[in-house]
């Protein structure tokens, strides 16, 4: 087993109100659980619900960045790889992405890619 710590973020997004209660549940005793499980293989998971505010600048530069990064995960956009085609992961990419804006709205990487999902549609 390697000796260096992973990071996992899980990303929560939903529009809906009907699931409020699966992602209390998720938050409450899901996640807590499958923490303690991932430390036994030095593996720290985030959580990221997107329905919590942010309380500093730092926070939200850093909550910026991983909603860029989810978005990035969703599309499969990474170097080498080809962009996923699917619609449903394509919209949910947009509203994690503007969330990132939200919050960061002068980042020109995020604007990119938001001018780029923009045109997908």
């Amino acid at each position: 087993m390697s000796a260096s710590w992973k990071t996992v973020r899980v990303f929560i997004s939903s529009t809906f109100r009907d699931v409020q209660a699966e992602r209390d549940h998720l938050e409450r005793f899901v996640f807590p659980r499958l923490r303690e499980e991932l430390l036994k293989h030095r593996i720290h998971l985030i959580d990221v619900d997107l329905r919590w505010g942010v309380t500093s600048d730092q926070d939200a530069l850093g909550l910026a960045e991983d909603c860029f990064l989810g978005a990035r995960l969703l599309l499969n956009d990474r170097t080498g790889q080809t962009r996923t085609t699917d619609p449903k992961r394509i919209e949910l990419a947009k509203q994690v992405l503007a969330r990132a804006l939200k919050l960061a709205p002068e980042s020109e990487a995020y604007r990119k890619l938001a001018a780029e999902l923009g045109r997908a549609s």
